[in-house]
């Protein structure tokens, strides 16, 4: 009787683990190698649960998450929302879509993009190439209609690219021309809702509103609440 009871009771902690997990906490994708295959799972730290996907992810680099949406990359380059519960899938623009009035971004061949500094007309000017291993992301989509905002940025770069639901390219962001003094560079960036809060390099946080009533599609909200988390260090020029 007692070892039926614990089969029972194995069977239905097996059943509640590959249900969905109940929205709230970000679910956090975990990787592991099997027989020479790669294994996903999904972990929710709101239950402490495992949970088992459906779907197979080896192909993809996870950027972000957002509930049980994930943003991830190909080994082609492109970008894709994906339900790690379902098939369903949001394919977003190609990356060299990108439109800015500072930087523009390529195809270099079928894995690759590159980008290079518009206003420089030198024809030998720099040329900057970049793999899925370059690129940072961040995700956030509502759960009531399922809209969403993706940000990303190729490491160590001077700007950002944004898109939101219905967009079929991404807009600029600056990290580092045309920015306020204080709030220039990246150091970290978290997206909630259309807000974007950039940890800067001078240790200010930058508050952008990517809900896209500005012509840009996002405007700069932190002029006037400018919030250092704590004494920002001196430039070289400042120490003289």
């Amino acid at each position: 009787m007692q070892r039926s009871t614990t089969l029972e009771s194995a069977k239905a902690m097996h059943s509640t683990l590959i249900q969905r997990p109940k929205t709230g906490s970000p679910l956090l994708m975990l990787s592991s190698e099997k027989d020479g295959c790669r294994c996903n799972s999904v972990y929710n730290p709101e239950d402490g649960r495992v949970y088992e996907p459906k779907s197979d992810f080896s192909g993809y680099r996870f950027l972000g998450s957002s509930g049980k949406w994930f943003l991830v990359v190909d080994s082609r380059m492109k970008l894709y929302i994906i339900d790690v519960f379902s098939e369903k899938r949001i394919e977003l623009p190609p990356l060299e879509s990108f439109k800015g009035s500072l930087f523009k971004i390529l195809r270099d061949g079928e894995e690759n993009v590159k980008h290079m500094q518009m206003a420089d007309n030198d024809p030998f000017r720099d040329e900057f190439p970049h793999a899925a291993e370059d690129l940072r992301g961040r995700l956030w989509v509502e759960d009531k209609n399922g809209n969403y905002v993706v940000v990303w940025q190729f490491e160590k770069n001077q700007f950002l690219g944004f898109c939101r639901t219905g967009d079929d390219h991404y807009r600029e962001i600056p990290t580092q021309l045309e920015v306020q003094r204080e709030l220039r560079g990246l150091y970290d960036m978290v997206l909630k809702g259309y807000n974007l809060y950039v940890f800067a390099t001078r240790e200010f946080i930058r508050h952008l509103d990517l809900s896209g009533q500005d012509e840009d599609g996002f405007k700069d909200v932190s002029e006037k609440h400018r919030l250092p988390m704590w004494m920002p260090r001196l430039t070289m020029k400042e120490r003289c």
